[in-house]
């Protein structure tokens, strides 16, 4: 029988019987009723419907498995990077039309103008987010390293307590642009940021390279930006 419930062309759906009462199974244990007849064919469908329904399972898990590959990029290893955006990939062209409020005061930052024509890797975090907070060490380091070659600028996003976020930079060592992120979390809406910390490597030309959700290490970090530079050398 088939899932719809229709044997196959030819086939019968039950044996047929002379009476009303009874049935050969075909199995050799005598006769079956018409209720037992229809509850056999009953557990026939259910099983058929359930197994479809498990089919359908696998092709979605599937379906979503491709999508979640093809929207991950890779580094020059070969690693696998998971997506940090939802609606930005390698190639788009970041957003970089805004001028908020520095964290800590003074002068606003000017996306716009602090990115032009300069390799950067743009941040996004919060003080109450611990992974966020386990990588600034390595982005003050990188940033101190690498001054000069790429432009580092952190996005302080639906942040509860200031304060703690800059007491927290002050004591990585991170001293690079920290932008603060208005309460309608509109940057982080423009970058397609749901989940922290993400971070975004954006080349010369204004074009993101790569996209990485959760915490950076040094080794992983250093390598994207060289070739963020390689990339720079190129054009």
């Amino acid at each position: 029988m088939t899932a719809s419930g229709h044997a196959p062309e030819g086939t019968p759906l039950a044996p047929e019987t002379s009476g009303p009462t009874a049935a050969s199974d075909g199995s050799g244990g005598g006769a079956v009723t018409d209720d037992r007849r229809e509850a056999m064919l009953t557990r026939r469908l259910h099983r058929l419907i359930a197994l479809g329904a498990l089919a359908v399972l696998v092709a979605v898990a599937g379906i979503a498995g491709a999508i979640a590959t093809s929207r991950s990029s890779s580094d020059d290893t070969g690693s696998v990077i998971p997506p940090a955006s939802s609606s930005l990939g390698a190639g788009d062209r970041a957003p970089v039309a805004f001028t908020v409020a520095r964290l800590g005061g003074g002068p606003p930052v000017d996306l716009g103008a602090l990115l032009h024509g300069r390799a950067a890797v743009v941040n996004f975090f919060a003080s109450w987010c611990p992974n966020c907070r386990s990588e600034l060490g390595v982005f003050g380091t990188a940033a101190r390293a690498d001054a000069g070659r790429v432009q580092f600028l952190g996005i302080d996003t639906n942040e509860t307590s200031p304060s703690t976020a800059l007491a927290l930079l002050r004591a990585a060592d991170a001293h690079y642009p920290v932008a603060l992120d208005p309460a309608s979390e509109e940057i982080a809406s423009a970058y397609g940021v749901s989940n922290l910390p993400a971070t975004f490597f954006i080349d010369a030309t204004g074009r993101v390279r790569f996209e990485v959700l959760g915490a950076e290490d040094r080794a992983a970090l250093e390598a994207r930006i060289t070739a963020l530079v390689k990339d720079r050398r190129a054009n």
